[in-house]
């Protein structure tokens, strides 16, 4: 039966959920069937730069004043990713506030050591050690990306 071989991944036998996907391309059911069911992620996308980074905050009256608030908030968002994949990568897919408290939210001052200034941070316990180790993996970083000279 090609449903079954199609929706083997399926755990609920019972109950059948139909999706039509039509394409003009040569590759086979189930890869088609993969392909298009990892896009219902963008939906998810979506909510988290409308309820994350108020993309549905600002209204403006030039066309050229929207594209470079939309161009901003998709820099923010694309440094916030790059973060959350590099530095905060785990079990646990955090959201902007949450990373918001954990590492921006934090009581601090300034300190002069000779001629250099430090921030003394004020956190204890759990806290400093996710800071710690926020502070180890971004020293190790190398960016993924290169400079272009041109």
């Amino acid at each position: 039966n090609k449903q079954e071989v199609l929706f083997a991944n399926t755990v609920d036998t019972d109950r059948y959920e139909f999706v039509a996907y039509v394409t003009s391309t040569d590759l086979s059911a189930s890869l088609v069937h993969s392909t298009y069911n990892q896009r219902a992620d963008c939906e998810n996308r979506i909510k988290e730069l409308k309820y994350d980074f108020g993309m549905d905050g600002f209204a403006m009256q030039s066309f050229a004043g929207m594209e470079a608030a939309f161009r901003f908030v998709m820099l923010a968002y694309n440094l916030m990713a790059l973060f959350k994949q590099k530095v905060m990568a785990g079990p646990v897919r955090n959201h902007l506030s949450t990373i918001r408290f954990q590492c921006i939210a934090i009581g601090s001052y300034l300190v002069r050591d000779g001629r250099k200034k430090k921030m003394k941070l004020s956190a204890e316990g759990k806290r400093r050690h996710f800071l710690e180790h926020i502070f180890e993996k971004t020293e190790r970083l190398e960016p993924p990306f290169q400079f272009s000279t041109a």
